[in-house]
């Protein structure tokens, strides 16, 4: 394995540094030629670096293109091949701009890194520009937060439903995203002097954060008569 790692770099005219060399000869890919095999080594490596969101759009994104085409070197990734898979996800998979560009970034974002650790000379996307597409996203006004506030307050609605408009609410008080309201616990709650607030890892960025917390978010959070 030393060998051929120090004869594919002669081949290519390139340097090897030693740590570029050991970063080579530790990596149980070296030697593979298989796309997926590659992308299947990044999940691996990168598991304690990426959330689980991250990594399971990273295996959604895999088993997409396998049922595309079942085996993939990387002298396949050519934009012939991009420009084939971009419209079976338009004509036979019935994709939305945005759905079909996050396929295309993945390939671009895999071949991004293989292109760095020289697992490919020639970068298939050299010629090929994505526009990375934004959502068209609502947003509530302050009017439709208050009428779902006094909504809450009313105690109109069935059980589930009240439920629901709580966290929801809670999200809106505390600017969180679902997954983390949904991981929230107890032991998150933290006060001090007369000051309450969240201390949590936030499940996206793996980022430490702190949120002090409004009155209208402490109404909402619920009496600890158990883990939740």
């Amino acid at each position: 394995k030393a060998r051929d790692i120090v004869f594919k770099y002669a081949m290519n005219d390139k340097n090897l540094p030693l740590d570029e060399f050991t970063r080579a000869y530790t990596n149980d890919n070296f030697g593979s030629e298989s796309f997926y095999d590659y992308i299947e080594y990044l999940i691996v490596k990168r598991d304690s670096e990426l959330s689980t969101d991250t990594l399971d759009h990273y295996r959604k994104q895999l088993s997409k293109l396998r049922k595309f085409r079942p085996s993939l070197t990387f002298s396949e990734v050519n934009e012939t091949f991009i420009l084939d898979y971009k419209e079976h996800m338009i004509r036979n998979l019935k994709n939305t701009p945005i759905t079909w560009n996050k396929g295309l970034e993945f390939i671009k974002r895999i071949s991004n890194q293989a292109y760095k650790e020289g697992k490919i000379n020639d970068h298939p996307f050299k010629n090929l520009q994505i526009n990375r597409l934004k959502g068209n996203y609502g947003h509530l006004s302050v009017d439709e937060l208050i009428s779902l506030d006094k909504l809450y307050q009313d105690k109109t609605l069935a059980e589930n439903l009240q439920n629901v408009l709580r966290y929801f609410l809670f999200a809106c008080y505390t600017a969180m995203r679902y997954r983390d309201v949904y991981e929230l616990r107890f032991i998150n709650l933290k006060t001090k002097d007369i000051t309450a607030f969240l201390d949590f890892v936030q499940h996206k960025t793996n980022k430490h954060t702190i949120i002090p917390l409004i009155d209208q978010a402490k109404e909402l959070i619920p009496e600890e008569s158990f883990e939740q």
